[in-house]
């Protein structure tokens, strides 16, 4: 658990490799799941496009730092 803690803030922190592709792939399908729901007719896209899109979401929300703030947030909710 303590490890995939610290690959988490590794990542966050803007730590490039594939681990880091892995959180990025995981959270774009996180992302499409979430719009399919949404919008049942996406399925007729490309998957490959829709999750394309979606890894880009999720890299600008991890380089922004917004992720990681979003984080300690929920970590400071835990703790109150």
């Amino acid at each position: 658990m303590e490890q995939n803690a610290e690959v988490i803030r590794r990542v966050l922190a803007g730590e490039p490799g594939p681990q880091r592709d892995v959180v990025l792939l995981n959270a774009a399908a996180g992302l499409e799941a979430f719009d399919l729901m949404g919008d049942p007719t996406r399925v007729q896209q490309p998957m490959a496009r829709r999750l394309r899109e979606k890894v880009a979401i999720a890299a600008d929300a991890v380089d922004s730092g917004r992720a990681a703030a979003k984080l300690e947030e929920w970590a400071a909710a835990t703790r109150a």
